[in-house]
């Protein structure tokens, strides 16, 4: 079997991560058409996130326990079901929620999986003389940078074939990514790390510390809760773009293919900081990058509700994804730097269940906001958020000295 390496990993995620953008984007505008109420489809869209703010730490725990080769397999059929059932199944309210819930559900296993896989991944010839953290804080760059071309093409894929195609049509055609992801991972050699732990339970369950603390629950530990909050806070940035976007190109009368382009600049801003990252992220300051994002995200949320044209809101997606471009892989290296290695996966898991969990609630507070108070004191309101956390982050990272 061929040894895993990480563009071999990057290639099954973008096919999996484009499934899931494309399919957000579609229900999206399904439901948007079905009602027009953003309440209603704030209800659909917090479906997304429900079950894996439930269930991704014992997800977590599953893969460190018993390995991730069952688990990345199932995940991704599940995506293909999904997909299916979007395809042959008339759209009403509930079909659209229970499909978002089991999209959401595979796709953040899916990325327990594939994150703990590249996390684990040997050092190349090139990376040799890097020390464990910036190997893998490239590592994570390189995954961030393959998610961006899958954040443009999915939303961009989805909302061509809406203007074109009948809806279930259009989620026939997306099931066919998980698919080939699925095919992808079939034969990988998978590095050590992936295998099931075979130490005995009081080892498992023994509790690590993190600078002198007790890590009984990842993330949600004091050391760790400005890591938490600035996890939360940036899902919240580009959750608010993406939700709000469909509301205001539906009130401007946009074609669904605008729509997509303005939701697809955000990933086109990642791609394009995350391709030249390579040549500085080493020398970036962790905490330092994520209060200055925390800052930018809160003015650029600030802007975007003062324009409506579909130039203007395609610049600021395109700003607002440069920005947030780097903030997932400084969050998983920071992770991964503070946690024991035996507890990784349920970090990560843990990482998933905030950032569920915000993407649960964002949705409906949104879609709550937009209806009672209109997107532009909503949008100012997220903006109020991000820039008080940003002042909490400052001073995280003078404690922690990066």
């Amino acid at each position: 079997m061929p040894a895993l390496n990480l563009y071999a990993a990057c290639l099954a995620a973008i096919c999996a991560h484009s499934f899931y953008t494309g399919t957000r984007l579609a229900l999206a505008v399904s439901a948007l058409r079905m009602t027009d109420a953003p309440a209603t489809v704030g209800v659909i869209m917090m479906a997304y996130a429900l079950l894996p703010a439930l269930l991704a730490p014992r997800i977590g725990r599953a893969a460190d326990r018993h390995g991730v080769r069952a688990l990345l397999h199932g995940c991704l059929w599940l995506l293909v079901g999904a997909g299916a059932a979007l395809w042959w199944l008339p759209h009403g309210a509930a079909v659209l929620t229970a499909a978002a819930a089991l999209v959401g559900l595979g796709f953040n296993a899916f990325a327990v999986s594939i994150q703990k896989l590249i996390g684990g991944l040997p050092p190349t010839a090139k990376q040799i003389d890097l020390s464990a953290a910036e190997r893998r804080k490239r590592n994570f760059g390189t995954l961030a940078t393959a998610s961006s071309i899958s954040s443009f093409a999915g939303p961009l894929l989805a909302g061509r074939a809406l203007d074109q195609l009948a809806a279930g049509a259009v989620f026939g055609l997306l099931a066919v990514l998980p698919m080939l992801a699925w095919m992808l991972s079939l034969g990988w050699q998978l590095p050590p790390g992936a295998a099931p732990v075979t130490a005995p339970a009081p080892a498992l369950a023994a509790v690590a510390t993190v600078a002198g603390a007790p890590v009984r629950s990842p993330l949600l530990t004091r050391p760790l809760w400005p890591l938490a909050v600035a996890t939360v806070m940036l899902t919240v940035a580009g959750d608010a773009l993406g939700f709000l976007t469909p509301i205001i190109g539906q009130a401007q009368g946009f074609a669904a293919t605008t729509v997509g382009g303005i939701v697809s600049a955000f990933a086109m801003g990642s791609f394009v900081v995350r391709l030249a990252s390579r040549l500085f992220i080493a020398r970036l300051r962790e905490w330092t990058y994520l209060s200055l994002t925390l800052f930018a995200s809160a003015a650029i949320l600030l802007l975007y509700a003062q324009v409506l044209s579909a130039p203007a809101l395609t610049v600021l997606s395109f700003v607002l994804g440069a920005w947030l471009g780097l903030a997932q892989p400084m969050t998983q290296s920071l992770l991964h730097q503070s946690v024991p290695e035996q507890r990784v996966g349920e970090a990560l898991g843990a990482r998933l269940a905030l950032v569920g969990t915000a993407q649960a609630a964002g949705p409906l507070v949104f879609g709550l906001g937009a209806q009672a108070l209109g997107t532009g004191p909503t949008l100012a309101l997220a903006s109020l958020a991000l820039a008080i956390s940003g002042v909490y982050t400052v001073r995280a990272g003078k404690v922690a000295g990066r």
